[in-house]
């Protein structure tokens, strides 16, 4: 995987519009490749060997098990207060 400087991109680009577009990388991303399922987190862990990809706008790409994408969900919904 390659990692572009963003910076070196974005130079003429205002701070505010910056803020945008990573905050449309995230949404998209939350909404296309995370999961949620019916069933426990526990009994997904079996699952922790099937990896799924996402690429970026860069074109490098985040590797996720069906595990980690649940659990990442999971955290979203959880209570404030039990953080």
């Amino acid at each position: 995987m390659q990692l572009v400087d963003l910076r070196s991109e974005t130079a003429n680009t205002s701070t505010n519009y910056e803020l945008y577009s990573q905050m449309e990388i995230v949404r998209e991303m939350k909404e296309d490749f995370l999961n949620v399922s019916d069933e426990p987190l526990s009994s997904k862990a079996s699952e922790i060997g099937r990896m799924a990809n996402y690429e970026l706008p860069d074109g490098s790409t985040v590797q996720m098990s069906s595990y980690e994408r649940q659990s990442i969900t999971e955290k979203l919904f959880q209570n404030q207060s039990s953080l």
